[in-house]
């Protein structure tokens, strides 16, 4: 496997945040945000030649579950045990969730039964990588 943000690739090893990297399945742990927009392929040496996938992007993918409460800023409320970032991809499918902080995330995509606010003097801001 191999990444790299935008242009060119990388060859890859196992490392603390990399595993599988010689196997069909690459598996990321504790990634950093900034790494939001790398490229991965796939790269297969076969008798007829080299082979290489199609790229994947990486993202970081919030979902509320608003197991907790109603509040942005509990960790508990998201699926991942984390409030979302800077670069993250914010899916909320149902719920009304409350902001009571500054936020920026990269997106935000809400359900039909979905709701936001955003207490007074508190931006929300989507920087839409």
């Amino acid at each position: 496997m191999a990444g790299k943000r935008w242009t060119g690739y990388t060859n890859i090893s196992n490392t603390s945040v990399y595993s599988g990297t010689n196997t069909d399945t690459l598996i990321l742990s504790n990634a950093p945000s900034v790494w939001y927009g790398y490229l991965y392929r796939c790269i297969v040496t076969t008798n007829q030649g080299t082979i290489y996938s199609t790229p994947i992007q990486l993202q970081f993918v919030y979902y509320w579950d608003g197991s907790v409460d109603n509040n942005w800023e509990t960790a508990g409320n998201w699926n991942c045990n984390s409030v979302p970032g800077l670069n993250a991809d914010v899916i909320i499918n149902s719920g009304n969730v409350q902001v009571n902080s500054n936020v920026t995330i990269s997106s935000l995509t809400l359900g039909p039964s979905a709701e936001y606010s955003v207490l007074s003097n508190n931006n929300f801001t989507l920087t839409g990588h």
